[in-house]
């Protein structure tokens, strides 16, 4: 423990921390598709650790700054993750990412900045109180509590 950096997180606690499936972690760290996005900390440095990956705070903070989950943004905005995902769609924002290949919908900050103001400035509130932080959800109406990023 006095050997490992407090600012290095394993997979799947980067996959909690940024709210997707630890599959997606893993294809973000990939050289693949032009990738890595999230850059894996050396492993010389994680030599001797448990876990064969690791990723730093700072990189995660870097990421963070560039992107967002769906699971992020319902978060922050107390909604439904299923009910930003649609919202999203219907302002022409798409993922960052291709959803099928990653697994978890990722989006740029810049590109929902503007929607994020929006729904948070009240400009839509009133038109989507049905999907307050506290209005109850039914399947019925294809609403659902949980997204599919979400991790636990």
């Amino acid at each position: 423990a006095a050997r490992r950096a407090p600012d290095l997180h394993r997979l799947a606690s980067v996959s909690v921390i940024l709210g997707i499936s630890l599959e997606a972690v893993k294809r973000l760290i990939a050289h693949d598709r032009g990738g890595p996005w999230l850059m894996q900390t050396p492993v010389e440095i994680c030599s001797g650790l448990n876990g064969g990956a690791y990723v730093a705070l700072a990189e995660i903070a870097q990421f963070q700054s560039e992107y967002a989950s769906i699971a992020m943004i319902a978060r922050s905005l107390g909604l439904n993750a299923r009910a930003v995902q649609r919202m999203l769609g219907e302002r022409n924002i798409r993922p960052a990412f291709d959803p099928a290949w990653l697994g978890s919908r990722i989006y740029r900050q810049s590109d929902v900045a503007g929607f994020m103001t929006e729904v948070e400035g009240g400009g839509t509130r009133e038109n989507l109180a049905f999907l307050g932080r506290n209005a109850p959800v039914f399947a019925e109406n294809g609403r659902f509590s949980e997204s599919d990023d979400a991790c636990l």
